[in-house]
C-alpha cells in the first residue's frame, strides 16, 4: 500500500452501509452524512462489487437480507480487506447469529433496530479510532522493513568493498617481511598488520552478519566434513595473522551424510574459530583449538575448544548478546558470538560455552534438516 492510500484511509471515515430497504438507506445517509463519507448498497452482491474497487473503512450492513445474510456478507468483506470494521445490525429476535460472530472474533459490533443515533455515531468514531491505529501500525511496519532492508544493504556493500583494500594491505606487509627490513620498519608493519587485521575482522563480522540475516539456502547433504571443516580452517587463516599462531586439531566421526544449510553453518564455525584466535593466551607457548565433529544418525554435535584466556562466570551468559565485549582483549565489534547464536537457532539447534581460566569450550547441537526432535 502506497502512502497516497493510507492518507486516503486516514483523512475521514468512509462507510458502507447496505440494507435491502431503501428507506433505511437513506435514512442513515441522512443521519450521518455531514460526519462520514457515506456510500450504500442494497444486497451483499453489490457491496462486494464496489469494495472491489473502492477505499471503505467500515462495512454496517443488516443481517436478514435476501439471497446473502448479514453475517455471510462480512465473512466475504473480510477475505477483501481483513482491516475493514465490521458491524452488523439486527434485531432482538435475531441477536443469536450476532453474538457467534463477536465471539468468533468476526465483527467488531452490533447494533439492535432501531438504533439511536447518537450510540451508533460514538461506535462508529471508536470503529475509526481501531482501524486508523491498525494502519498507522502498518506504515510503521512498513517503514521498518524498508530501513531494514536498507541497513542491511549498507552493511554487506561497505564490508565487501572495504575488504579489498584491506585484504591488499595486509599481503604487501607480508611480502615486505620477506625482505630483510629494520627493526623500526618491523614495528611499523606490526602496527599495520594490528590494524588492518582488526579492521578486517570487523568487516567480516559485519559480512557475517549480513549474510546470515538475509540468507535464503536450501538444505543440502555434507558427506565429508573433514573437507568442509579443512576449508573454513583455509579461509580463516587468509584473513587472521592470530589464528595462523594457533596450532589447530581436527577430528571428525562422521556414520552418515547430514542434511543441513551449509553456508549457515560455515558462519558459525567461523566465527567460532574467529573467537579463539581473538582470545589465546599468549602467555602458552603451544596455544592450540580442538575442532570436534560428530555426526550420529539425524544429530550433529561440533565442539570448538581452546586453551585462551577463558570466559569469567559472571559474564558467561552475556557472551552471545550484541556488542558485548567482556575482555581486555576484546578489539572486534562484538557481534561475532551474537551471529553465532542466531545461525545456529535459525537451524533449529542449541549452543552452550563451558569455560574457565585457560579452557574454553563452545558445543553446538544441531538436528538434521527435516528431522524432528524424539519426545
Amino acid at each position: 500500500m502506497n502512502s497516497k492510500n493510507y492518507h486516503e484511509r486516514l483523512l475521514k471515515p468512509r462507510i458502507l452501509f447496505v440494507d435491502d430497504e431503501p428507506e433505511n438507506l437513506k435514512s442513515f445517509r441522512a443521519a450521518y452524512r455531514k460526519r462520514y463519507k457515506i456510500f450504500t448498497a442494497e444486497s451483499g452482491d453489490e457491496a462486494l462489487r464496489f469494495l472491489h474497487d473502492h477505499v471503505v473503512n467500515i462495512v454496517i450492513t443488516d443481517q436478514r437480507m435476501p439471497n446473502m445474510t448479514g453475517v455471510e456478507l462480512l465473512d466475504e468483506v473480510r477475505k477483501i480487506d481483513s482491516k475493514i470494521i465490521t458491524m452488523l445490525i439486527t434485531a432482538y429476535h435475531d441477536l443469536k447469529p450476532a453474538v457467534d460472530a463477536i465471539n468468533k472474533g468476526e465483527i467488531y459490533h452490533y447494533i439492535t433496530k432501531p438504533w439511536n443515533e447518537d450510540y451508533l455515531g460514538i461506535i462508529i468514531d471508536r470503529a475509526f479510532d481501531k482501524y486508523k491505529a491498525s494502519i498507522l501500525l502498518e506504515m510503521q511496519n512498513h517503514k521498518l522493513l524498508k530501513a531494514n532492508r536498507e541497513l542491511d544493504r549498507f552493511i554487506y556493500s561497505a564490508s565487501h568493498d572495504l575488504r579489498g583494500p584491506l585484504t591488499s594491505i595486509i599481503g604487501l606487509t607480508r611480502l615486505i617481511r620477506e625482505e630483510k627490513t629494520s627493526r623500526t620498519v618491523e614495528e611499523y608493519l606490526n602496527m599495520i598488520d594490528t590494524s588492518a587485521e582488526k579492521l578486517e575482522e570487523a568487516l567480516k563480522s559485519f559480512a557475517y552478519f549480513s549474510e546470515n540475516m538475509r540468507l535464503v539456502e536450501e538444505p543440502k547433504p555434507i558427506n565429508d566434513f573433514r573437507s568442509f571443516v579443512n576449508e573454513v580452517i583455509k579461509d580463516v587463516a587468509e584473513i587472521s595473522n592470530d589464528f595462523l599462531r594457533l596450532r589447530v586439531e581436527v577430528k571428525v566421526n562422521q556414520r552418515n551424510s547430514f542434511t543441513t544449510e551449509n553456508h549457515r553453518l560455515r558462519i558459525v564455525l567461523s566465527q567460532l574459530l574467529f573467537n579463539a584466535a581473538s582470545f589465546q593466551d599468549y602467555a602458552v607457548q603451544d596455544r592450540v583449538v580442538y575442532i570436534n565433529m560428530e555426526v550420529l544418525g539425524d544429530d550433529l554435535t561440533l565442539q570448538v575448544k581452546d586453551n585462551g584466556v577463558g570466559v569469567p562466570k559472571k559474564i558467561a551468559d552475556k557472551i552471545f548478546d550484541m556488542f558485548f565485549r567482556g575482555h581486555s582483549q576484546s578489539r572486534g565489534t562484538g557481534i561475532g558470538l551474537y551471529v553465532v547464536k542466531d545461525a545456529v537457532e535459525r537451524l533449529n539447534g542449541s549452543i552452550h560455552v563451558d569455560s574457565q581460566p585457560g579452557n574454553t569450550c563452545f558445543t553446538v547441537t544441531l538436528k538434521e534438516a527435516g528431522s524432528f526432535p524424539s519426545e
